[in-house]
């Protein structure tokens, strides 16, 4: 569906399609979230890098302030009594264009997902506003490349589906799509990560984000105990996962900081059914750290689990 990009509202937004036929569990309604898909297309050539998480996220950081500071402080730097921003979680997810290109002539069509959680929801036109700002004002990228909203299709909740198994054995292949941080012992995991430690890091995510955006306490302490025992259960049988650096620089810290992580796949065999919801929801949500950035993006490839 194409719309005048001047007025969007939730009926100037097309829906994204279903992903699979069995609807999500009730847990996962405790947190809103919504997943905007823009399609863009490039007016000038673009000089983007091969990874183009920090180009984007700080280029809609910079038109954000530019047009609302107000919003920008509500987006990258949530507020709470008692905490530190660096505790909170941001309300968003910002996935940029995946591909390896370094430059888009004009006339290139990409793409960049945006996931507002809880509140933020209602933050989504003045988000639009923003990517509008920096693709047709400001520009992006070495040469301060120009680009237009084309499209915009949206998903939420309802939307999530994941597949029914009543098999005592399956097995799914992980796909770690960006570089993904995860922490043991408050180091950083450099190897693949057995199914605990990875289930274990994903619902703590999405237990901070409820506990800050959405509604009610998103498991209880006892199913969480059963649970994270359970995943103990489940092996890895084959895996392709290594440890990537990346270095960015930070306008905002004016320094260099490391943002390297996991990329690659793992195989993971076992009783799975009771993880599929939790699995379904994260690859929206992503896991570890730096996500607002679109790292720790996953990807379930459900094996042997029928749709």
């Amino acid at each position: 569906m194409y719309f005048d990009s001047g007025s969007v509202n939730e009926r100037s937004v097309s829906r994204f399609p279903s992903i699979s036929q069995t609807e999500l569990s009730s847990p996962l309604d405790l947190l809103p979230i919504s997943r905007y898909r823009f399609t863009l297309v490039a007016n000038t050539p673009i000089r983007l890098p091969l990874y183009k998480g920090s180009t984007v996220h700080g280029g809609f950081g910079h038109a954000l302030r530019k047009i609302s500071p107000t919003y920008y402080r509500m987006l990258f730097e949530p507020e709470n009594t008692g905490l530190a921003v660096a505790q909170i979680p941001r309300p968003y997810v910002l996935l940029p264009p995946l591909d390896e290109l370094d430059e888009y002539p004009a006339g290139h069509i990409f793409h960049l997902e945006l996931t507002l959680f809880g509140n933020a929801i209602s933050y989504f036109p003045i988000c639009h506003a923003a990517l509008e700002y920096l693709g047709g004002e400001m520009g992006i990228g070495g040469q301060g490349g120009k680009f237009s909203i084309q499209r915009i299709e949206q998903a939420d909740s309802t939307d999530l589906t994941i597949p029914v198994t009543d098999s005592s054995q399956s097995s799914i292949f992980l796909h770690f799509v960006t570089r993904t941080r995860l922490t043991v012992d408050s180091e950083l995991l450099r190897s693949p990560p057995n199914f605990q430690t990875f289930f274990t890091r994903l619902i703590g995510r999405l237990e901070t984000l409820t506990h800050f955006y959405g509604q009610g306490e998103f498991i209880d302490r006892d199913q969480r105990a059963i649970l994270t025992q359970h995943a103990n259960t489940i092996t890895t049988t084959d895996s392709s996962v290594h440890f990537y650096e990346w270095d960015r620089f930070s306008g905002r810290q004016r320094k260099w900081m490391k943002f390297g992580g996991l990329l690659g796949w793992c195989d993971y065999r076992g009783r799975l059914a009771p993880f599929l919801p939790y699995l379904a929801l994260g690859e929206w949500c992503h896991v570890g750290g730096k996500t607002s950035f679109g790292l720790g993006k996953f990807v379930i490839d459900w094996g042997d689990i029928e749709s």
